[in-house]
């Protein structure tokens, strides 16, 4: 059955319950017709909304009071559908949404059992996209905005104080809108204009319009040391712009102290600026939940447990051509995961604005992007990837590599693209000076690696002629591998090979000669040739 707002309903659309100011009836309100269906909702629609969270049922999150559901991949006649009711009601969770059709009556009756709200999707939404509708209506409820994770809050206040401290002054942190993030004050020195942006929580519109007049944005822009301000009626300030490459994440601003601006402030006051954007990208990334959906369904694909049209549906994802690429750290050592967490932040700032409707997975020690728009070939994605190992280089100071793989066409093809990228991102860690290759373009590396792989598990076919020469060399008579070597690098060219080894063309006529009487290897026999070739390169991989 539908159930329609009532008058009650949305008359109480931002009564306060609890803190929460936006209801279900305000939500589905503003999220306007044909978002979501109300199924059935036996405890009405006053009820408020926290925020939407992700079902799993792999691995289910942690519900609370206000969660608006969004079921991913439960069908109302699965059975992980009653499952999840009950952890819903006892939780006081404001609804589930579920996609697909069901029977009416039957889930009025087990949601009135439950006093759990309904909700039916459209198939054609995408979950990812009514994660960021729903979001971003709770985000514009003037009792949530500019709410960010307890934690990062801290963290940003914690880093203002400090920061006052070392400077000597009043220190704010605004977002790239200007909305006030975290302040703070080590001697009292503050004005009128402070005392505004920290009850608007945002900067006044009549000082935002006197930077755009005094071109303050713009000197910003083009300095990456702190510019002077000085506003008639206020304090003189410092500002620098907070960036993460060149994305402006927000800015910093010190208010002159009693102790006035020393000419060395700009200084620290730009080195602070790059430890805020790094706290800055923390923050963006954990109030982003879409995005992890979206990541998330990508995981799936590409570990295989997640069908990948159903993926593909959930993520906007149409067919046509895609690449998956994948960055490392270049050192095989594992990497300090700090730094690794701010590069995979960067690396998705950047995509998302350098590379819209891509999707970014940070997994373990890697990170994935896939385009899925790749018709436009590698005119914007291989710029775009050395770009980004340049920058995390210089802002972390941490040595990345990454892999471009081939054009993929189906999306059940992923898994296969994502062994790919990982094996070539493998082969660049042991290539100095190629941060950044097309999975192609080591194609015949990765045919080795992987038979080294198979030579592994199957040591009898790295047994051979060349065992007697590897015997040799561990008795001292260390002449024979290399020359060989050098031959097969040659392409069996003898003026090459003896250049090469910096000998006589006799003299590597006579070793190869010898080489052949030791171990009964016959040179001129092609297919002789390429086993001891292959067993000779797999055995110095080894």
């Amino acid at each position: 059955m539908t159930v329609t707002l009532s008058v009650a309903d949305v008359r109480d659309t931002h009564a306060d319950f609890g803190g929460y100011q936006t209801t279900l009836a305000g939500l589905l309100e503003r999220l306007g017709a044909g978002t979501a269906e109300v199924l059935c909702a036996p405890g009405g629609l006053a009820v408020p909304v926290r925020a939407p969270v992700i079902w799993d049922s792999e691995s289910p999150s942690e519900l609370e009071p206000g969660d608006l559901i969004l079921a991913v991949g439960v069908s109302l006649d699965s059975p992980a559908f009653g499952a999840l009711l009950s952890p819903a009601a006892a939780a006081g969770a404001a609804g589930i949404a579920v996609k697909g059709l069901c029977d009416a009556a039957e889930v009025e009756d087990i949601a009135r059992r439950t006093g759990v709200a309904v909700l039916s999707v459209p198939r054609g939404l995408p979950w990812a996209e009514l994660h960021m509708q729903v979001r971003s209506v709770l985000d514009t409820d003037p009792a949530l905005a500019g709410e960010a994770p307890g934690d990062v809050c801290r963290d940003l206040f914690d880093l203002a104080d400090a920061a006052a401290r070392i400077l000597g002054g009043t220190v704010e942190i605004a977002d790239s809108a200007m909305r006030l993030l975290a302040f703070a004050n080590s001697d009292g020195a503050v004005d009128e204009l402070h005392r505004a942006w920290i009850f608007e929580r945002r900067a006044p519109a009549e000082f935002l319009s006197w930077l755009r007049r005094a071109g303050v944005f713009g000197r910003l822009r083009e300095s990456v040391r702190p510019i002077l301000v000085s506003r008639p009626g206020s304090r003189r300030r410092l500002a620098i712009e907070i960036r993460a490459g060149i994305e402006i994440l927000g800015y910093l601003w010190l208010i002159e102290g009693a102790q006035g601006l020393p000419p060395s402030i700009g200084e620290r006051l730009a080195e602070i600026a790059r430890t805020t954007g790094a706290a800055l990208v923390q923050r963006r990334a954990e109030t982003d939940p879409a995005r992890h959906l979206r990541a998330r369904c990508l995981q799936g694909v590409l570990e295989g447990r997640v069908p990948a049209r159903t993926a593909a549906d959930e993520l906007g994802i149409g067919p046509g051509k895609c690449r998956l690429v994948a960055f490392g750290a270049a050192d095989r050592r594992v990497p300090d995961r700090v730094a690794v967490k701010y590069a995979h932040d960067l690396i998705t700032l950047r995509v998302e604005s350098g590379c819209p409707g891509a999707t970014v997975l940070p997994f373990l020690d890697r990170c994935y992007v896939f385009v899925a728009d790749a018709e436009s070939g590698l005119d914007r994605i291989q710029p775009l990837a050395e770009e980004l190992v340049s920058l995390v280089d210089k802002q972390l100071g941490l040595a990345m590599v990454a892999a471009i793989g081939g054009v993929v066409t189906e999306c059940d093809e992923l898994p296969a693209a994502r062994r790919e990228v990982d094996r070539a991102l493998r082969l660049l860690g042991t290539r100095r000076g190629q941060p950044v290759a097309l999975a192609e373009e080591l194609r015949s590396h990765a045919v080795l690696d992987e038979l080294s792989e198979l030579a592994r598990d199957r040591p009898h076919l790295l047994r051979g002629r060349i065992d007697v020469l590897l015997e040799l060399e561990a008795a001292g008579k260390t002449e024979y591998l290399p020359t060989l070597r050098a031959y097969f690098d040659a392409a069996c060219d003898l003026t090459q090979a003896a250049k090469a080894l910096f000998v006589h063309r006799n003299t590597l006529r006579y070793r190869l000669r010898r080489i052949s009487e030791l171990c009964g290897l016959d040179l001129a026999d092609p297919v002789d040739r390429l086993v001891a070739e292959l067993q000779l390169r797999l055995r110095c991989a080894e």
